[in-house]
């Protein structure tokens, strides 16, 4: 009995070895029809994004937050197919992704254009005015040639208007919105936003003596933005739709989608070794195009943000505290509500609420709200604490300051508060370093900070692993180093 016992046992082994090392047989769909059941990474908001619901089961759809990222989860084997424009295998790094075409679909074609509010008659006139004349001259013919040529991968020769050399100033200045991770309309080329739709209302700023500002968001808050006045013009290769068109007007059509559909090739992705892997993978995600550059500039963003919301923040938490120990209980309700608020409402969803609705209309910038609403949640909590802290001094201590002859807010400051910090300074490492961690959503606003920086070269280089493992560990480095300060003071304070 033990002997067949075995041998069922060497049998079931070798069948599932060999099922183990059966091939696998490669995947290479002819049409649309052979991508049911079967895993599409898509861009959303696209008009690929429409096909691949269309082609395929809802579940089996990735939709992705924008740039090129359907072709880095192809190429990291997260999907079976990616549906792209086809006018985005242009760009530069295209190559080197272990990628090919299978097909081109072009039964489903839709215009392509910059889109603009349709209160703003005049200026979409202007510009379709300036577009005609454009073409009339070949001026349009000889951007197509250099922005819309498959055969032109180089983006930085493609380029012939430098962003400094655009006015940010003048009888009008407009503000334009893309991810400028969507070659060649809208892309990122050595820290300067430009592509062909950037180019051809450079041109039209520059001829008729507007200023123009670029502007960076998610593809799927352009819309939002647009529709609250904080940009004046849509690029981003964006597809002519009857919903579309029911909300916002389109610049005369200029080119079409064609999607394309992408497979991994067959194979390893190359014979390079690990060490010429990760120095190639360096030298394109910070060396080239001085991107590094892009780090230190998001990282200054992050300080400035942080460092003003924790000022605010620290100032309105002690206003709350002192209204929560107010003898009036108006106060004290309104501080309660107003901190049961802030603690229960997600600070994403607070973020976007200011930016878009309460402070739309007040021409703060992006920052500015940013550092409002950071310091509204941060101060909710501080206030909190401040309250907890100092209600945890006995009330002896203020009797006895009194009696030495201090005034009341001699004694809060010279004995109640630093006997306070000893119960406030340990939560408020933690929340403090919330509050830096926090600051990484601030690039749903057109905000190019440390995060948002990472993003953008990830989408420009095809590189994930160091743009997005150097914001980590600056990160860390910058919350370590902020716990460590929060000790030192906690030590003096306790001598």
């Amino acid at each position: 009995m033990k002997r067949i016992n075995i041998i069922i046992l060497l049998l079931l082994s070798f069948l599932l070895l060999a099922g183990c090392m059966k091939k696998e047989e490669r995947f290479v769909p002819q049409t649309m029809a052979d991508l049911r059941g079967h895993t599409v990474a898509v861009n959303s908001g696209t008009t690929q994004e429409k096909i691949a619901r269309m082609v395929t089961e809802k579940e089996n759809v990735q939709c992705l937050p924008g740039g090129l990222d359907a072709l880095v989860a192809l190429d990291a084997g997260q999907s079976d197919v990616a549906l792209i424009e086809r006018a985005n295998m242009f760009s530069d790094d295209f190559h080197r992704l272990a990628l090919e075409e299978a097909f081109t679909d072009s039964t489903t074609q839709e215009p392509l254009a910059t889109a603009m509010r349709r209160d703003d008659v005049a200026l979409l006139q202007e510009f379709t005015n300036f577009f005609d004349s454009l073409d009339v001259t070949g001026g349009l013919e000889e951007i197509k040639s250099r922005w819309l040529n498959p055969n032109l991968t180089d983006n930085q020769k493609k380029v012939v208007i430098r962003q400094k050399d655009v006015p940010t100033r003048g009888k009008r200045v407009l503000h334009i919105g893309s991810d400028y991770s969507y070659p060649p309309y809208t892309i990122t080329v050595n820290n300067e936003k430009t592509g062909y739709e950037i180019e051809l209302w450079q041109r039209f700023c520059m001829t008729h003596g507007y200023g123009l500002v670029c502007d960076v968001y998610s593809f799927d808050a352009l819309l939002p933005a647009l529709m609250s006045k904080r940009i004046d013009i849509i690029a981003a290769g964006m597809s002519i739709t009857p919903d579309r068109e029911a909300k916002v007007s389109f610049a005369p059509a200029d080119d079409y989608s064609v999607t394309s559909v992408l497979i991994r090739k067959e194979g390893n992705k190359g014979n390079r070794g690990f060490f010429e892997s990760v120095k190639d993978g360096f030298d394109r995600s910070l060396v080239q195009q001085d991107r590094w550059e892009m780090i230190v500039d998001g990282f200054w963003v992050t300080m400035w943000i942080f460092f003003g919301s924790l000022v605010l923040g620290v100032l309105l938490g002690a206003i709350l505290s002192y209204m929560q120990m107010s003898r009036h209980r108006t106060l004290v309700l309104m501080a309660n509500a107003y901190i049961s608020l802030m603690r229960n409402i997600p600070i994403l969803v607070l973020l976007l609420v200011m930016y878009y609705i309460i402070l739309a209309g007040t021409g703060l910038s992006a920052m500015m709200v940013a550092i409002i609403a950071s310091a509204m949640n941060f101060g909710a909590y501080i206030a909190v604490m401040f309250t907890t802290g100092i209600k945890a001094v006995d009330n002896g201590q203020k009797e006895a300051g009194l009696a030495l002859g201090l005034t009341p807010f001699q004694t809060f400051i010279y004995i109640i508060a630093p006997q306070a910090a000893r119960h406030i300074i340990p939560v408020f490492q933690g929340e403090a370093i919330s509050l830096l961690k926090g600051t990484s959503i601030v690039g749903y606003i057109s905000i190019v900070d440390l995060t948002k920086a990472s993003d953008l070269i990830r989408n420009a280089s095809f590189e994930a692993f160091f743009p997005l493992i150097f914001t980590a560990v600056i990160y860390f480095c910058l919350c370590w180093l902020l716990g460590k300060s929060l000790d030192i003071l906690l030590k003096k304070i306790s001598k």
